[in-house]
């Protein structure tokens, strides 16, 4: 059946720098909150382990702004496509696809898309709403969080920290999200080891 849908604030729609007053106590415990979401993602709360359990205890049910409702694996492991249900109701979409010399990695920017284009699933749902900062980056983070525990088959090294090419599937259909988009981004480490730059496109 379905996850249930979390009923706390995901900490991936607060901004970075107030992580530290949604944790609580002496300032690092931010700081450690801040690289667990945004340099070690991990799927659940309960593989933080340099943080109190108090504060994992919180965390569970609501680490994620949605629930994760299919999984699907093509290509002998070589795609991974998510859906993921939104509080609110809507249903927005992650692919990643592993090739020979890079992974490239679909995400969501909207819930539906008001272009209706005959050749995208996305377009079929019509536009609900735009998606916020924290809903975007966190589509990347759970998709880097899979990756660590399961690689795809098929990619440099079989594993998930090399170069990628980031694609929100409505950057070309609205362009006024791009201050969320690049929010998003923002808020990705500017080095991590072994990855390569992230460039987005329009798909």
């Amino acid at each position: 059946g379905r996850e249930t849908l979390p009923k706390r604030r995901s900490p991936y729609l607060l901004p970075p720098e107030e992580l530290g007053e949604f944790v609580g106590g002496p300032r690092y415990r931010g700081d450690q909150l801040r690289e667990w979401l945004y340099a070690h993602p991990v799927a659940d709360p309960s593989e933080m382990t340099n943080l109190p359990s108090e504060t994992r205890g919180r965390l569970e049910g609501a680490l994620w702004p949605f629930v994760i409702e299919t999984e699907q694996v093509a290509d002998d492991g070589a795609t991974r496509k998510w859906l993921f249900r939104l509080p609110d109701g809507p249903a927005i979409e992650a692919v990643v696809m592993g090739y020979r010399d890079r992974t490239t990695l679909c995400i969501s920017s909207q819930a539906g898309c008001a272009l209706g284009c005959t050749f995208c699933a996305t377009g079929q749902f019509g536009f609900e709403r735009n998606l916020e900062a924290g809903e975007i980056v966190a589509q990347l983070q759970w998709v880097e969080a899979q990756l660590a525990s399961t690689p795809l088959s098929v990619g440099p090294d079989h594993v998930t920290k090399i170069r990628r090419h980031v694609a929100a599937m409505e950057l070309q259909a609205q362009q006024l999200k791009l201050l969320e988009q690049l929010e998003a981004l923002k808020r990705q480490p500017q080095k991590r080891g072994g990855t390569g730059g992230k460039r987005g496109t329009g798909k």
